[in-house]
């Protein structure tokens, strides 16, 4: 879930929502996937309902199916909170978080190749080489080494703590640490882990930018008076360069950046943009909250499109705003219950 500071108790309220939300497309057969650009959404799903979907959005038919998973894959149950997705070569791996695994599906028709075994509570994957990978989790206390050719697990990173979302520059892995208030860098080559840089607590985004400097956003804790700050940083010397801290009744999320890597984008009750060489946060929203819940968000690698999910109420489906890159609203869809990852094509 990506508002990491409320995730337990979301998933309280969760196990006791009664799911009453009907799909908004029912296949029938498989799905013919086609079109040049396609959006692939990860639905969460209510925790321990075993509910997780995937939408299949078509940007240029707006079609939209709801649970391609299912349609392509009636007889194999996705699983329990899916938490992220990747494409890795032809194949897209969905990471089923509650479940401890991964499912890989083939990217051509989306039905399940196979499936990695064996995590605690995995969150996101990171390739670092044609066939390496490693993937954060929440309670492991330590990063998993996969093989993409083999689709196995093949060894771990020790390190204690929640991991969370990474980038790579290089052969460096960056690896954010929410409840350490640490980045930690890993040494891909070698697995192992060499450094780390404060950026405070419950860091929920990290970027690289056209200059190859990463940007880190946190939410900090209020309760010991450490704020909401956005970092830069120097990947090669690891030093902050630039700090931007948000006002004590601000939580941002979910940091993001758009094609060209020269404008960030975050979650902070309104979406909020902002240039990399600003030297100020921005002070008027991008665009603004009509009584939303915006959740998660993605920007398109080809047309800067943005597509934010409304979480509702998390037990109702989301939904899915699709605006351009000046901020006019495309289309709006349904995806299914706490939509959170996406894939962009």
């Amino acid at each position: 879930m990506k508002n990491i500071k409320w995730i337990f108790v979301s998933s309280v309220l969760l196990f006791y929502a009664c799911v009453k939300d009907k799909p908004i497309v029912q296949p029938s057969g498989t799905v013919n996937i086609s079109g040049q650009h396609r959006v692939y959404i990860t639905n969460e799903g209510n925790f321990m309902y075993s509910n997780a979907s995937v939408t299949y959005y078509n940007p240029e038919t707006k079609e939209v199916v709801s649970d391609i998973f299912k349609a392509q894959n009636s007889n194999y149950t996705l699983g329990d909170v899916c938490q992220s997705i990747i494409k890795v070569q032809n194949d897209f791996y969905l990471v089923v978080n509650n479940s401890g695994k991964i499912v890989v599906v083939s990217a051509d028709d989306f039905k399940v190749k196979s499936s990695i075994q064996g995590f605690t509570s995995p969150r996101y994957i990171l390739p670092v080489s044609f066939a390496k990978g490693y993937v954060s989790d929440l309670y492991a206390n330590k990063i998993a080494i996969i093989n993409f050719v083999t689709k196995q697990i093949t060894g771990y990173i020790p390190l204690s703590g929640w991991t969370e979302e990474m980038c790579l520059y290089y052969n460096k892995a960056f690896v954010l640490n929410p409840y350490r208030n640490y980045c930690y860098v890993i040494d891909v080559l070698n697995d192992v882990v060499v450094d780390s840089v404060f950026v405070g607590k419950y860091a929920s985004g990290v970027v690289l930018d056209k200059n190859d400097k990463l940007w880190i956003l946190s939410s900090g804790d209020n309760s010991i008076g450490q704020k909401s700050s956005l970092h830069r940083i120097n990947p090669v010397n690891l030093n902050i360069e630039k700090t931007f801290t948000f006002s004590v009744s601000e939580s941002p999320h979910h940091l993001v950046i758009d094609a060209n890597r020269e404008f960030l984008l975050y979650i902070n009750n309104s979406i909020y943009k902002m240039n990399i060489v600003d030297s100020t946060l921005p002070a008027n929203a991008f665009i603004s909250n009509q009584s939303n819940n915006f959740y998660s968000m993605a920007v398109s690698n080809y047309n800067n499109d943005i597509y934010v999910s409304d979480a509702m109420d998390y037990v109702q489906n989301s939904t899915i705003y699709r605006y351009s890159f000046s901020g006019q609203l495309i289309h709006t869809f349904k995806a299914g219950i706490n939509a959170s990852g996406f894939w962009i094509e």
